[in-house]
């Protein structure tokens, strides 16, 4: 769309986040049920940078003078103090959306990395030490259970994160617009108005006026019609939500309560155990005593137990992608007023996308329970005197 920018040299502090030096990285631990740390994660801390409040430091002159001098005259002042308060009411700050972006965009990377690295230990402890129908079914459970859980979780960040960047992107092309349009036109108005006795003045006062008007008018319509769009956007969203309620929750409905996703049954029985965990000749059970993870039990629990920490890992992330809610719906404090449509749609998104993710983990780490107390059982059951 055909935004005009501000003038570089009016506001040379009016920095566009992302555009700034990123503050040093910190570290995220993750620890297991009993605090042990089982993996770092390094966040860097995003800050604002202050464009929106020094946007609004440098417009707020600008409108005064405007204001000040289209009031002497109503029968077209009123028409341009109403435009101006519709246009400054749908400036924002784009941190907000800035941020998002970023944090959906992380926790995409967290969600592949995490279940690549569920399926490379399934290959790297299960696989090459157990046959027998067991193994077979854990990882059919893996490739057609959990693994879809994954897909449409991270499907949805995904579609966030775009979504953020392209709000983003307009929030920051309207704002400096709206700043070059008030510092273009401001000060003439307000020359001419100090004039306006003049009937030469008089009549380009009001041609300016005219032009000002015009030019604001198009340019809320412009965004508001650019925020209308998104319509269609969320749309796609919501339709991928109904994918995740579907799969998560009995019916598709959350009200009816979460699926049954945990391991089979068959696969931990203590009656079956013996016949369905096979282990392949020369990784016989038990354990070693030397170096951990030399037995086919040994590398199942390890199996386990990095299920349980990508569990703890997912649940983590229930709390990353924030919503929309606070001082930040209040008009000129940071969500365009055409904005204000489309948050609680928005916010629907992120709590179901979060409790998708909690059921995900709790799921995780349920099988990994059961996959530890079925590696300790079958060494009972296949080594004399073991208890």
């Amino acid at each position: 769309m055909g935004y005009m920018s501000a003038s570089s040299s009016h506001s040379p502090n009016l920095i566009v986040p992302g555009q700034v030096t990123p503050a040093p990285a910190q570290q995220l631990y993750v620890t297991n049920a009993s605090g042990a740390v089982q993996r770092t994660i390094a966040v860097t801390p995003r800050v604002d940078p202050g464009f929106f409040r020094k946007l609004l430091t440098d417009l707020n002159p600008l409108r005064s003078e405007l204001r000040t001098a289209v009031r002497a005259h109503p029968w077209i002042g009123v028409t341009v103090l109403a435009l101006d308060a519709l246009a400054t009411a749908n400036v924002g700050n784009p941190f907000l959306f800035y941020d998002r972006r970023e944090r959906w965009k992380e926790v995409s990377g967290l969600l592949e990395g995490s279940r690549s690295d569920l399926w490379r230990s399934y290959f790297d402890d299960v696989s090459p030490n157990w046959q027998g129908s067991a193994s077979q079914m854990l990882q059919q459970h893996i490739r057609f259970n959990v693994h879809p859980l994954y897909s449409r979780l991270d499907k949805i960040s995904r579609a966030m994160s775009d979504v953020m960047h392209s709000l983003y992107k307009e929030v920051v092309e309207y704002d400096l617009s709206l700043l070059g349009l008030y510092a273009g036109n401001a000060p003439i108005i307000k020359l001419l108005s100090k004039l306006s006795a003049n009937p030469a003045s008089s009549v380009a006062m009001y041609t300016q006026m005219g032009i000002f008007a015009a030019a604001l008018g198009n340019l809320t319509k412009q965004f508001a019609d650019i925020f209308v769009t998104y319509e269609s956007q969320l749309q796609k969203l919501e339709l991928a939500l109904n994918d995740i309620k579907g799969a998560f929750y009995i019916g598709g409905d959350p009200t009816q309560g979460p699926r049954d996703l945990k391991l089979s049954s068959s696969v931990t029985s203590p009656t079956s155990i013996a016949d369905v965990w096979q282990p392949f000749p020369g990784k016989a059970g038990g354990t070693t005593g030397g170096s951990g993870f030399q037995t086919a039990t040994d590398y199942l629990k390890r199996f386990a137990h990095t299920m349980s920490d990508c569990g703890t890992g997912v649940e983590l992330l229930k709390e990353v992608p924030p919503r929309f809610e606070g001082w930040g719906l209040a008009p000129l404090s940071g969500i365009p007023l055409v904005g204000l449509w489309f948050v609680r749609r928005l916010d629907v998104i992120v709590d179901t996308w979060a409790d998708g993710v909690h059921i995900l983990g709790a799921v995780l780490k349920a099988d990994s329970k059961k996959l530890i107390a079925t590696a300790d059982k079958y060494i009972e059951v296949t080594t004399p005197g073991v208890k």
